[in-house]
């Protein structure tokens, strides 16, 4: 949708024909700005008629301890 592009981290194809939209972050938390982000995403998405079913948002666990 001119004058707008947008880059998706993960579009899962669901068995209905219809896609999870998945927003990958660095960060620990969930922040407005990202929250902002994955919805501009399926906004754009949605114009050019894809089914987003559910939105999703991924970031870092602070709690991980990566075993030796």
């Amino acid at each position: 949708i001119a004058p707008y592009a947008i880059k998706v981290d993960i579009l899962e194809k669901n068995g209905d024909g219809s896609v999870n939209l998945i927003e990958v972050k660095s960060g620990t938390s969930a922040k407005p700005a990202y929250l902002m982000d994955v919805g501009f995403q399926s906004w754009i998405l949605e114009q050019l008629r894809v089914n987003v079913k559910n939105l999703y948002l991924m970031y870092a666990n602070k709690m991980y301890v990566r075993s030796k």
